[in-house]
């Protein structure tokens, strides 16, 4: 049987590996400024299998992706909130009728 991706086990072992590799490249503004060689050298030190090691030395997020599982596209939506609060249904207010003069005329 071939198997086109690693088990679960090792792509989350792997998965985790690499975001945590990921943020701190992006909470570090030292490591976003490393030489070519210098990051090679950390990206060799990690715990991650040979195809995503050379998505990361590729800097190939479609190809780390894939390679972790990853979804390829995500959609998100914003609904608006409901205007009654804790489920108060507000009375509905009769708009003023413009034709008929006021009651008391």
């Amino acid at each position: 049987m071939l198997l086109l991706y690693p088990p679960q086990s090792e792509r989350k072992d792997c998965m985790s590996n690499a975001i945590r590799f990921l943020e701190s490249m992006g909470s570090d503004a030292r490591l976003a400024q490393l030489s070519p060689v210098a990051y090679a050298e950390l990206v060799a030190q990690l715990d991650l299998d040979a195809d995503a090691r050379d998505a990361l030395l590729q800097r190939d997020a479609s190809q780390l992706s894939r390679r972790l599982g990853g979804r390829t596209k995500v959609l998100f939506a914003l609904l608006p909130a409901d205007d009654d609060q804790a489920g108060e249904q507000q009375p509905e207010q009769e708009p003023a009728k413009q034709d008929e003069p006021p009651a008391d005329a």
